[in-house]
């Protein structure tokens, strides 16, 4: 055998595999990496949905401390005690659902959705005075819960459509 075969080998048979090898190397690579995109769009639109959950919860809970404050405010001396337990009762509720709520500004940073992330610290911040401006009516202090609620009520629609815009972008 003499180097012109050997190279005519080569030519037919070390080259065409030669390209098949690194063509499927090249597809595997392409394919694992494509694989790891997806896994990290599906897992992040479960977190997305998973948001949902105490947005929710804590929407639920201020309508009822809300509604709860608002019978207090309205019932006579017999019953006030009892609808005044309630509110207590639906604060209680809130400060917890407001907790698990919390937790979900770490969770928004660490995946990557700087909007959401700015539309939750102002949901939250609209729910601290809301807060606090129900209470203070409640104490017979300034009523300021109108204006508080109209924004809390923004701050939580807009919270809601940036995770939906976050969902769709993915």
């Amino acid at each position: 055998m003499n180097w012109a075969q050997v190279l005519d080998d080569f030519i037919k048979i070390g080259l065409p595999s030669l390209c098949t090898a690194s063509a499927a190397l090249l597809i595997a690579k392409f394919t694992r990496s494509h694989d790891f995109e997806k896994e990290r769009r599906r897992r992040k639109q479960d977190f997305l949905e998973q948001i949902a959950e105490p947005l929710d919860d804590l929407t639920m809970r201020m309508e009822s401390v809300l509604s709860s404050e608002e019978t207090v405010r309205s019932v006579d001396d017999p019953l006030k005690l009892r609808a005044s337990e309630l509110f207590l009762k639906e604060l209680d509720l809130l400060d917890e659902a407001e907790l698990k709520f919390g937790r979900i500004e770490t969770k928004l940073a660490l995946a990557g959705f700087p909007e959401c992330l700015e539309a939750f610290r102002a949901h939250r911040h609209c729910t601290t005075k809301l807060q606090g401006a129900v209470l203070a009516r409640s104490q017979g202090r300034e009523d300021t819960v109108a204006g508080a609620c109209k924004a809390w009520w923004q701050t939580e629609s807009e919270f809601r459509h940036k995770i939906v815009s976050a969902f769709r972008a993915l």
